[in-house]
């Protein structure tokens, strides 16, 4: 670990002051990328559902109206034809379908998937909310569950709208905020570097110029201390002043050790 910090200390001021820094801009960018996205996120389901939703509401009290004059939906001849002109009122619908409530398919339009079994199952519907939703890998389902006449659960209205479509436009959006968060990142870099440099160089070089008179202390080369004025007057007459005292005490230590050797 040691020639790790001798390295590190080896650097630059400005690109030791400028990295700490510069990850604290981009950890800030990442966050405010994750939140935006994810409000995105939420916003984008919350309003592709609640289009789709207004539709199975329709159905559902289309079979609700049709229970209350004493029409199953297995008997109801008009569901047929409401739902393939559902099925067309918006896009990227897949499938329309209703279900009874063992979950058995009664009546369906659209491309049902093979794996239909993983959503007609009667799905719980989450507490204050009148529908539930499900997810395979080729769609997004609405389940609206729907009651006869005798307020007992009847089967559930579902519609099926395309996964590919919605993933699509989530994956755009993700890479179009993680390359705008990129170009930030490296514009950032290069400011909080260029900015790190120009307010640090007269300090570096203030530095530079004390440890060259700190080191030069037991020398016979004057201390010029315009060098490291930058420092701030404290340290400016400081090192002088140390630089003079050292250079008097090792003046007696000289002519200390002369008489002792004379002795």
């Amino acid at each position: 670990m040691s020639w790790i910090h001798a390295r590190l200390r080896a650097l630059p001021l400005w690109i030791r002051l400028g990295i700490p820094i510069s990850m604290v801009v981009w950890l800030s960018i990442s966050l405010i990328v994750f939140l935006n996205y994810y409000n995105y996120y939420k916003a984008f389901h919350e309003l592709t559902l609640a289009r789709y939703l207004v539709l199975g509401k329709d159905l559902r009290q289309t079979v609700e109206v049709g229970l209350a004059v004493g029409l199953s939906p297995r008997d109801n001849a008009q569901l047929e034809p409401i739902l393939k002109q559902a099925q067309t009122k918006l896009p990227n619908i897949r499938f329309v379908a209703l279900v009874d409530e063992a979950g058995k398919i009664i009546r369906s339009v659209g491309q049902l998937d093979n794996s239909a079994a993983e959503w007609i199952a009667p799905h719980p519907v989450p507490e204050g909310s009148d529908h539930w939703q499900a997810s395979d890998t080729r769609s997004y389902q609405i389940g609206l569950p729907y009651r006869n006449s005798f307020d007992q659960p009847g089967g559930a209205v579902i519609v099926g709208y395309e996964r590919n479509v919605v993933d699509a436009a989530m994956w755009q959006t993700r890479s179009l905020l993680f390359r705008d968060a990129a170009l930030v990142a490296v514009m950032a870099l290069l400011l909080v570097l260029v900015g790190t440099w120009i307010l640090t160089r007269k300090f570096e070089r203030g530095l530079a110029a004390a440890s060259h008179a700190i080191t030069q202390a037991l020398g016979k080369e004057p201390i010029d201390s315009s060098g490291f004025q930058v420092l701030g007057p404290e340290v400016a007459n400081g090192i002088p002043e140390f630089v003079n005292a050292s250079r008097r005490a090792f003046g007696q230590l000289e002519v200390l050790g002369k008489k002792v050797k004379s002795s």
